[in-house]
């Protein structure tokens, strides 16, 4: 797969930072041979790495009335009447939408554990 479809490191690790469940399908991790990379979460410990989440993943996350795309000049983004951001992939938007609730704390981990 390619890494375009799941979180950038950095994102995931200022998810996992902000307390954000490390539940998702994949999840970044130091590897012998390959070195930093995705693999399936199923094979790995959540401690061992950072959860490297899909989009859809971090829409069910995200209060219902975000919404995601792609604008005329190529960039992603996710918003909603008030908040907007934007970022190279649909992911990462979504991840940029997800930190932004959580630092203003408009959303919580505690309301995110609950979905």
């Amino acid at each position: 797969m390619n890494p375009k479809y799941v979180t950038s490191l950095e994102l995931s690790k200022k998810l996992k930072e902000l307390g954000v469940p490390q539940q998702s399908c994949f999840m970044w991790v130091n590897t012998e041979h390959r070195g930093l990379t995705f693999v399936l979460a199923e094979y790995q410990s959540f401690q061992d790495g950072y959860s490297a989440f899909l989009s859809d993943e971090l829409m069910d996350i995200l209060p219902f009335e975000y919404s995601s795309g792609k604008n005329g000049i190529g960039a992603y983004f996710c918003n909603n009447d008030n908040d907007f951001e934007e970022a190279d992939t649909i992911t990462n938007a979504c991840a940029k939408m997800l930190i932004y609730l959580l630092e203003h704390k408009l959303i919580t981990v505690e309301q995110i554990k609950k979905k």
